[in-house]
């Protein structure tokens, strides 16, 4: 995502990696709270599920659904993502998988 996004014209791969980088990381965070994830790629509602297991848990529901109709919607012919979406996506994206990515590393190894 952040090799893509210095590059102009990869726009829409970017809000695309974007996606799938959080819904990973939010996903492997309620995977190590020991809940089943469901098959499904709505930043929002896994936000929402994360939210629950950890009281401090807060993210932008605007911003995840923006990324992730984001990346869906540009992988279409038609609709295009720009510079700004790629700019915000990977803004947040970054933010979010430093604050998840730091939780998941106080986990014992065992978990």
């Amino acid at each position: 995502m952040e090799l893509l996004h210095q590059q102009p014209g990869h726009e829409d791969a970017v809000v695309f990696h974007a996606q799938q980088c959080l819904e990973k990381y939010f996903k492997a965070a309620l995977i190590a709270h020991g809940e089943s994830v469901q098959k499904i790629h709505d930043l929002r509602e896994l936000s929402r599920q994360l939210g629950i297991l950890m009281p401090d848990w807060e993210a932008d529901p605007s911003d995840l659904t923006r990324i992730t109709q984001g990346g869906v919607m540009f992988r279409y012919p038609g609709m295009e993502a720009h510079a700004d979406d790629a700019a915000r996506a990977v803004g947040i994206t970054k933010q979010l998988r430093q604050r998840l990515s730091g939780w998941l590393r106080t986990l014992p190894e065992d978990s």
